[in-house]
């Protein structure tokens, strides 16, 4: 019996935030003997009110990190979808996931 392999998908390089959630992740995946793939993209989002604004080539080439997945190597999707800059991008990985019948935890 093969190992199971978990794929997080997560944006963002607050250590205190998606820091400690991927030391979580690994610490989980240790005990319970699992594969974890991680697609990390380091864009964060602007802080609310600042007036910051990305440009959409920025986004689109950061989020390319999250597309062309093969889903069918992966048992389980984790993702943490309040980091992501484009809401669209998460709603993506979560739909592609189900499609092929993988469960999606959304942190």
């Amino acid at each position: 019996m093969r190992r199971k392999t978990i794929g997080v998908f997560l944006s963002g390089d607050d250590s205190q935030l998606q820091g400690a959630f991927l030391v979580g992740v690994k610490q989980g995946a240790l005990k319970e003997n699992c594969n974890i793939v991680n697609f990390h993209s380091l864009i964060n989002k602007a802080v609310f009110n600042s007036g910051i604004s990305l440009a959409q080539a920025v986004i689109r080439g950061e989020s390319s990190t999250f597309t062309g997945m093969d889903y069918s190597q992966l048992d389980a999707v984790v993702i943490m979808g309040d980091t992501f800059i484009a809401p669209e991008i998460k709603e993506q990985i979560i739909t592609d996931a189900l499609k092929a019948g993988i469960p999606v935890v959304n942190v």
